[in-house]
């Protein structure tokens, strides 16, 4: 996996999550309610996903400042 790539995967992740869920709120059959609410799971853990991304990104540039000055 390119790290470097990774954030851009999981922003196109968000937009597909999101065109999924736009398209089944407008499907009529029961199991879209279904869908949705497992769509939502979804959304949020990409979501928990960004963050800890950036976190790590943040947490990685400190260590890499601490070990050019030791």
């Amino acid at each position: 996996m390119n790290l470097d790539m990774f954030p851009q995967q999981l922003q196109s992740l968000q937009g597909r999550l999101a065109n999924l869920y736009q398209d089944a709120n407008t499907a009529l059959q029961p199991e879209a309610n279904l869908l949705l609410a497992a769509l939502k799971e979804l959304d949020t853990a990409s979501k928990i996903l960004e963050i800890a991304t950036q976190k790590l990104f943040e947490q990685t540039q400190k260590i890499g400042k601490c070990t050019s000055t030791a």
